[in-house]
């Protein structure tokens, strides 16, 4: 298979607030699709991060086959030649509401143990549900909620910028 990747002449790579410049136009052709290669495997491998978070959550699941679903649907959605995966009902959403559901779910979820009321009534929900719960949470305190949220946009938006203009034509 070859595809052709048109890439900048350099890529700037920053790390707690310290850039390297790196000239892409000086690595050879098998070392790019080295790059290539260990990034898919990264994206991949990534996806499984929430894993112990998905079982933990779930009754019915464990670490090892969350792994493989949250692995599954990432490999599913780069075959469809989509980078991220689809939200499903938070698709429509902004991305500050998204990322409002995040934030929001994570501190629900530190907020209430399994085993509490509240958390019983979370994980008895399909998805929509949850997203329900969450949402209200949002909608009734967003001013608490709101800077956190806006500092992990903030942080999200320098993390792209950070990845230059680098185009791929298949």
């Amino acid at each position: 298979m070859k595809y052709t990747i048109e890439l900048p002449d350099t890529l700037e790579v920053t790390s707690r607030d310290q850039t390297v410049t790196l000239a892409l136009v000086k690595l050879p052709e098998g070392l790019v699709a080295k790059a290539v290669l260990h990034g898919l495997t990264q994206k991949v491998s990534d996806a499984a991060a929430s894993a112990k978070k998905v079982a933990d959550d779930s009754d019915d699941m464990t670490v090892e086959e969350a792994t493989i679903s949250l692995m599954t649907a990432i490999v599913e959605t780069l075959e469809a030649g989509s980078w991220g995966r689809e939200r499903g009902a938070g698709s429509g959403l902004s991305a500050r509401d998204r990322m409002a559901r995040k934030i929001v779910g994570d501190w629900f979820r530190n907020a209430y143990a399994k085993g509490t009321p509240e958390r019983n009534k979370y994980n008895g929900e399909d998805g929509a549900g949850r997203y329900a719960i969450i949402d209200k949470i949002w909608g009734d305190n967003e001013k608490a909620f709101a800077p956190a949220v806006d500092e992990a946009i903030a942080a999200e938006v320098a993390k792209k910028d950070a990845l230059g203009g680098i185009t791929v034509t298949l």
